[in-house]
């Protein structure tokens, strides 16, 4: 089992580190509010001050905070040094300003809330085994992740007002089988189709900080690059809009992409096929890659090559602080 202990609470593998102080009952710093007010997104999504909270809660680690209790072990593969280090220091110390675009997390199916907690209830029926109680999973935090890779199974989320109550700060400790308010769960999407399972199997894959640490925004840009050179998506670093079309023309594949807010069009997409600009939302580079090699477990094997991954791109193409 792996924990860390604290008197009596104990913070779980996976549980975001905000979902743990509720769990414990203590609040965040008033002092975590930023200017745009949306202090309890970044507090459970993009945590801060992770190194004042570990010297007062007694953590032997703040690293293995950093490294299982929140999103960094995957956001940080689609980001350029410079702002993997921004990051870093926002989960360690002060927030850093204008984290969420740094790290791309902007883009949402609903502009006001681009985060969300979502249960697995095959995970609640593991947790209530192994620990006795039930937690909230960094996993489905993003609203985009429809689908538990690990259970094979639908992810469901609050009912509309529940959900407006948790994003202004009202605690729910832990999840549960029904909505707090008696409600049954809402399921995030009633239908889920292949793309949506191979991309929440790649978001759960990257989460782990063991699985092919070497990888990075450079590497994912040049499993995109080499890929669409492949299928001629592009040709002598010029694009090819009408392949383009045409390869990604299913209305599955573009209702999905549109529904995440990744346009599967435009200059977005032309650099991120030219090996510009690796996307810097993960769940719009996952889809890419899987859309490009036709299922996750293609792209996890590319990743496992290091000399797959670890091919270069050309200096002058590749900009990897102008994301």
């Amino acid at each position: 089992m792996d924990t860390t202990t604290i008197d009596d609470v104990q913070i779980r593998h996976a549980e975001p580190f905000r979902a743990f102080l509720q769990r414990r009952g203590r609040r965040y710093d008033k002092k975590s509010r930023n200017r745009r007010g949306d202090a309890i997104k970044r507090l459970w999504v993009l945590p801060s001050r992770l190194y004042k909270y570990a010297e007062e809660l007694g953590l032997p680690s703040v690293d293995a905070i950093i490294e299982q209790n929140t999103l960094f072990p995957c956001l940080s593969r689609f980001l350029g040094d410079a702002d993997q280090g921004a990051l870093i220091r926002h989960h360690l110390f002060d927030p850093v300003d204008m984290i969420s675009q740094i790290v791309g997390l902007t883009a949402s199916l609903a502009p006001t809330l681009n985060w969300a907690p979502g249960i697995c209830l095959d995970c609640q029926s593991e947790d209530m085994r192994t620990y006795g109680h039930t937690i909230w999973r960094r996993d489905f935090l993003l609203p985009e992740v429809r689908w538990c890779g690990r259970h094979n199974a639908p992810i469901f989320h609050l009912c509309d007002a529940c959900l407006r109550r948790f994003a202004t700060g009202t605690h729910f400790d832990v999840p549960l089988s029904r909505c707090p308010c008696g409600q049954p769960l809402a399921l995030r999407a009633k239908t889920i189709h292949r793309q949506e399972r191979e991309v929440a199997l790649g978001w759960q894959r990257l989460l782990d900080s063991a699985f092919a640490p070497y990888i990075g925004s450079r590497e994912m840009a040049a499993l995109i690059n080499n890929r669409a050179a492949e299928l001629r998506l592009i040709d002598d670093k010029q694009i090819s809009w009408v392949r383009c079309l045409d390869f990604f023309g299913s209305q599955r594949l573009r209702g999905f992409s549109n529904s995440i807010g990744f346009r599967l069009a435009g200059k977005p997409l032309q650099n991120a096929l030219l090996g510009k600009k690796c996307p810097r939302h993960p769940i719009h580079a996952i889809l890419l890659l899987v859309a490009l090699y036709g299922s996750w477990h293609a792209v996890e094997e590319l990743l496992l090559d290091r000399s797959a991954c670890l091919e270069e791109l050309d200096d002058e193409m590749f900009a990897e602080e102008d994301l």
